[in-house]
């Protein structure tokens, strides 16, 4: 079975991604040091960062997780076409999944021969 429509990323996607994560953050973090304001606004701001970074990393895990469930549904119904291909033989008629004798049987016809 050909996984088509797969594809992996490369290492320059993933340094991309992971270096724009940390350069968001780190500039947001320091904006926030920096701030001309009390400690109590800082921190709150902080908490703020925190609590934004979580609930993304939340968020594409569970459009993740929704992508996966919606890939492993239609791997599952080509699996059931392959087999039902597998399963299919041009002498034997299919009638919901189970066979039936063939229209033309070699072997009865041979052994009523040699009684």
């Amino acid at each position: 079975m050909k996984n088509v429509g797969t594809r992996e990323h490369g290492a320059a996607w993933i340094f991309q991604v992971w270096a724009s994560f940390v350069l968001s953050v780190s500039a947001t973090t320091i904006g926030i040091i920096y701030l001309p304001v009390d400690n109590w606004t800082k921190s709150l701001m902080g908490r703020g960062l925190a609590f934004s970074v979580g609930s993304t990393l939340s968020l594409a895990k569970t459009t993740r997780g929704i992508h996966e469930a919606k890939r492993l549904t239609s791997k599952v119904g080509e699996a059931r076409v392959e087999k039902l291909l597998a399963e299919h033989h041009p002498f034997y008629q299919t009638s919901l999944n189970l066979l039936i004798r063939p229209r033309v049987d070699f072997g009865a016809s041979l052994w009523q021969r040699r009684r």
